[in-house]
């Protein structure tokens, strides 16, 4: 009906002789006088039993036991883990200087690199770096670069046959009108006229001219005037009369001695009047050779 120290067998067993230390942190009543730890009194100076005279700050334990832990702990009040930082750090997502904006919300963090714009867009980290609202290949900046480009598409600048076609950069026709082939210029270029153009000293005519659809009249046309009649006298060379004259015997017959024509011709006055002189200097000379 005895158990374990209670029998007397046990009285001299060392787990049923009682200790005379306590251990003051075990939470065990090591010398067997009911009281454990800090309540025996061998354990009233124990450093584990004597409250601390500093607080640690930090550490979110109430160090001297007076109930108020780290920062709310008077000890605290000047302690650089409770005293309000002047400098926000930018980078590390804490309102350090307490004033309610974290990092690049807090004006101090404006011209920090943390939070200041790049002027170059990165093409490949899915961010805006330029903040132009334009991310990565979706930028101008980017419309060059080899992450964006479709393979086999030509690089207008780099002195590469990227296409391998033969042709690099501006001798590439893909390079036509781009910027990198027109330095200066827009990318559709007006050509300069040549001020002093070389003329073609064997000019090809057009074998098909196309006829202007459209003439455009001349509003101060010169009228043709027609010129005067002429007035005439039907004449014939077969006649002896007139066979006598230098304009019939042109045309005289060589074999029949007569006028080839049959078809009266035409003279004008001026020349009419010769014949008359002419034939009055022939009827004159005959009618002297008679007398």
């Amino acid at each position: 009906g005895q158990i374990d120290c209670n029998d007397p067998q046990c009285s001299q067993h060392s787990s049923c002789v009682a200790s005379s230390v306590e251990i003051c942190d075990n939470n065990i009543d090591d010398d067997n006088n009911g009281q454990i730890d800090c309540n025996d009194s061998q354990c009233s100076q124990a450093s584990a039993c004597v409250a601390s005279s500093v607080e640690i700050c930090d550490n979110n334990i109430d160090d001297d036991n007076n109930g108020q832990i780290d920062c709310n702990d008077s000890q605290c009040s000047q302690a650089s883990a409770c005293v309000a930082s002047s400098v926000e750090i930018c980078d590390n997502n804490i309102d350090d200087d307490n004033n309610g904006l974290i990092d690049c919300g807090d004006p101090q963090c404006r011209q920090m690199s943390a939070c200041f714009t790049s002027s170059v867009e990165i093409c490949d980290n899915n961010i805006d770096d330029d903040n132009n609202g334009l991310i990565d290949c979706g930028d101008p900046q980017c419309r060059q670069m080899s992450v964006c480009l479709v393979p086999g598409t030509e690089i207008c600048g780099n002195n590469i046959d990227d296409d391998n076609n033969g042709l690099i950069d501006c001798g590439d026709p893909a390079c036509l009108g781009k910027y990198e082939c027109n330095p200066g210029g827009s990318s559709n270029p007006t050509p300069t006229p040549n001020p002093n153009p070389t003329p073609n000293p064997n000019p090809t005519p057009n074998p098909n001219p196309t006829p202007n659809p459209n003439p455009t009249p001349n509003p101060n046309p010169t009228p043709n005037t027609p010129s005067a009649p002429d007035n005439t006298l039907q004449y014939d060379c077969s006649d002896p009369y007139w066979q006598s004259f230098d304009f019939c015997k042109d045309n005289v017959n060589s074999s029949s001695g007569c006028s080839i024509s049959s078809t009266p011709d035409t003279f004008s006055w001026p020349a009419m009047i010769l014949a008359l002189f002419g034939a009055l200097g022939i009827i004159t000379k005959r009618r002297r050779s008679i007398s």
